[in-house]
């Protein structure tokens, strides 16, 4: 034990002298005064070593006196001897006492360096979170350096214990790779999981192992480190998964980062885009990769001024496509205020810009489509209004018959106009069901085609149709594949001068057929003709006819493409004509269907059942009772819920055309108490609405309503209906 304090260690020399003297008073008379020296050697060589080289000497000088007076010859005698044998005792006493104090005080400095050293080892590993180690090969026989525990929570005297600490994916790889280096006698090193012995805490532990080998290359005895590296592996792992979200946050934006440094080069770059690469940007000056003026300009800019930038790159890089960037730099700068590096950030905005180019041409084109629809609407209200003054008391039948005829006509062109519009609603919403049956396209043409006669001849157009001999068979829905060739024959016919040719002609080619629908009219410029199956859009023409809304096209592009089939359009310029073409799929198979029968017109009504007509407009409901009144129906009108019930108690009519907004309850509601009442079940309940989508149609069902019909009703058509509806539930009542 090396003796550190002061005063114990002068107070150690003065035992040491004292018990080496008290040992010579003793044994000496034993020896009959023979080696006097001999008590004191081992006395020097413990105070030099337990001491230091100041005790040490101080006991040899205390010795060398006590043994001139005392033991050496003549003894009593004082100092310094006399007689030369004398003398040169003591000075080989002084000089071998001195040698060992020397040799003993140098052993004890060695040790101090040695516990300083391992001391600070210690201090290292600790503050590290390290360990060391060494392992026998030979017995398995482990021995740990300072704060093992700290690191491992335990330390062990066998490998074989450590293996249970360590993770259980890690075991086989990290057994194998210390076999490998053990039989190659190689250093070797490894990164993995291992539990704590005394929390059971997973840490990452990472260990380097040295193998040393005897003279014949056999792995003896391994020395080894082990940190512990948690806090590193977190933060790396933190770091990483920061990166892939800063990564994963540029690549949805369409980002590109990089830096530059003072001297214009290009340091880092990710997500390059226009097919760069880091390899060819990293290193290179500014300019040399990206040669776009605007883009080094603003660099100077931030260089210059030290103020961020922010800018739109427009244009071509390479041999990329075009390209819209918004752009932002902003400098770096020293402690000296001077800019060291400059990092940016671009992102790509080309798509936005476009759409927000196409959203214009949207907001556009719905502004259009609204003025449009004003003045498509005010149109035939101002004959309509000019004939209700004409229909006064005292008026001439012809006066009168024109009258009506001009308000047949405008009301006829409304309703068309809000058929438009409610095809497109059922077509943006997939609301179209089409009744597909098998059919001869040539007979769908005819019917076209003889619908649009009085509008040609009205304008001294020459139609000329081209049929083939033989059935064009398709699978569609014949009513709306009527409504796309009459759409496009009307449009033929109000976009031709007066005087003109419209050719419609069907063919087969390959697997479809054919239909093209050709005039000479006032034509389509080129520019225009990508966009005139839009909605709302109104190519600017001038010429006959109205515009239009701008859906009618839509609405057949959307009606063939429902067939599965396409429409094109091409034109030579302007007043050089147009031709639109369809294309349909042929339908399978050769073999002809057979003609249905003929259709037999039975009368359901031969006593004229009772009508009653229920809507809080007046006007409209006692002119609808009129006008079935003048087709021989027996009809009745109110204009409440609670009168429509108290009206069928009383008349018990066959048909109720109820009216949905009624002010005191709704329709809905009249007719699920119809059909509660004696004689509800058998009565024909059809709703005539301004509400025309499917959740409507809906709702009628479901309360009871037999039909669903959408203002402005066709009068024929209603006429019509109330003959040849519900046969079997007329008929009992009749005989009721």
């Amino acid at each position: 034990m090396i003796i550190e304090t002061p005063w114990k260690r002068w107070l150690l020399a003065l035992l040491a002298y004292a018990t080496a003297s008290a040992l010579n008073v003793f044994l000496q008379p034993l020896l009959e005064g023979r080696a006097p020296l001999l008590p004191y050697f081992p006395v020097l060589v413990l105070t030099g070593y337990l001491a230091g080289a100041g005790p040490g000497l101080a006991v040899l000088g205390a010795a060398a006196l006590t043994l001139s007076a005392f033991w050496i010859a003549p003894a009593g005698e004082p100092w310094p001897p006399t007689r030369p044998a004398e003398l040169l005792i003591l000075g080989l006493f002084l000089l071998a006492g001195g040698l060992a104090v020397g040799v003993s005080a140098w052993s004890r400095w060695l040790l101090q360096q040695a516990q300083t050293t391992h001391e600070r080892l210690n201090m290292a590993l600790s503050a590290g979170r390290m360990a060391a180690w060494d392992w026998d090969v030979r017995t398995g026989a482990m021995s740990f350096s300072g704060g093992a525990e700290a690191v491992f929570g335990k330390t062990w005297a066998h490998v074989d214990e450590a293996w249970p600490l360590a993770h259980p994916e890690d075991v086989q790889r990290v057994r194998a790779l210390v076999d490998d280096a053990l039989r190659q006698g190689r250093h070797y090193t490894f990164l993995g999981r291992m539990h704590r012995a005394d929390t059971g805490e997973l840490r990452w532990v990472e260990t380097h192992g040295h193998v040393h080998c005897d003279a014949l290359g056999r792995a003896v005895r391994v020395s080894g480190v082990t940190a512990d590296v948690t806090d590193r592996q977190l933060a790396l792992q933190a770091s990483q998964a920061a990166e892939e979200r800063f990564h994963l946050a540029l690549d949805s934006g369409k980002v590109t980062a990089w830096e530059c440094d003072a001297e214009r080069r290009y340091t880092w770059i990710y997500n390059t885009r226009f097919g760069l690469q880091p390899a060819d940007v990293v290193g290179r000056r500014i300019g040399e990769t990206i040669p776009n003026e605007e883009h080094k300009r603003a660099l100077e800019r931030v260089y210059a001024d030290g103020e961020p930038v922010q800018f739109q790159v427009d244009g071509r890089f390479r041999d990329q496509p075009y390209h819209l960037l918004c752009s932002v730099r902003a400098a770096g700068r020293d402690a000296e205020g001077r800019v060291t590096r400059v990092i940016g950030a671009s992102v790509d905005v080309t798509a936005l810009a476009e759409a927000q180019a196409q959203l214009r041409r949207e907001s556009q084109r719905k502004d259009a489509f609204l003025a449009t629809l004003a003045h498509e609407l005010r149109n035939p209200m101002a004959p309509i209004r000019y004939a209700v003054a004409m229909l006064g008391e005292d008026v001439a039948p012809a006066v009168r018959e024109q009258a009506r005829s001009i308000i047949g006509r405008q009301a006829a062109h409304m309703a068309r106009l809000l058929d438009d519009l409610l095809d497109m609603s059922r077509i943006t919403r997939n609301a179209i069901e089409l009744q597909r049956e098998r059919l001869d396209l040539r007979g769908v043409i005819e019917q076209a085609v003889d619908n649009t006669r009085p509008a040609c001849a009205a304008l001294r157009h020459r139609l000329v149709v081209s049929l083939p001999p033989q059935p064009v068979w398709v699978d569609g829905d014949a009513t709306r594949l009527q409504q796309v060739l009459g759409n496009l024959l009307d449009n033929a016919a109000k976009y031709t001068r007066p005087g003109g040719e419209i050719t419609v002609r069907l063919d087969e080619e390959g697997a479809e057929a054919v239909v093209s629908v050709s005039d000479n009219g006032i034509g389509i410029a080129a520019a225009d003709q990508a966009q005139v199956f839009e909605l709302f859009t109104q190519v600017q023409r001038t010429g006959q006819g109205s515009g239009g809304l701008g859906i009618g096209l839509a609405v057949v592009r959307q009606l063939v493409e429902l067939h599965g089939g396409r429409i094109g359009v091409f034109s030579e310029g302007v007043e050089r004509g147009s031709r639109f073409t369809v294309r349909l799929p042929l339908a399978a198979g050769a073999a002809e269907a057979q003609p249905l029968p003929d259709a037999k017109v039975v009368s359901l009504f031969p006593r004229m059942p009772t009508v009653l007509i229920v809507d809080d407009n007046q006007d409209a409901a006692d002119s609808l009772a009129m006008l079935l009144r003048s087709g021989g129906f027996a009809a009745s009108a109110v204009h409440d819920g609670a009168a429509a019930l108290r009206a069928f108690d009383q008349l018990q009519p066959r048909v109720l055309l109820l009216d949905l907004g009624l002010p005191d309850m709704s329709g809905l509601e009249v007719a699920r108490e119809i059909r509660r009442r004696p004689g509800g079940a058998a009565v024909t309940l059809i709703a005539i609405t301004g509400w025309g989508q499917e959740k409507d149609r809906a709702q009628t069902a479901q309360a009871g309503f037999d039909e669903h019909l959408v203002k402005p009703v066709d009068p024929a058509q209603l006429q019509a209906l109330l003959r040849t509806l519900q046969p079997a539930a007329l008929g009992a009542a009749d005989a009721g």
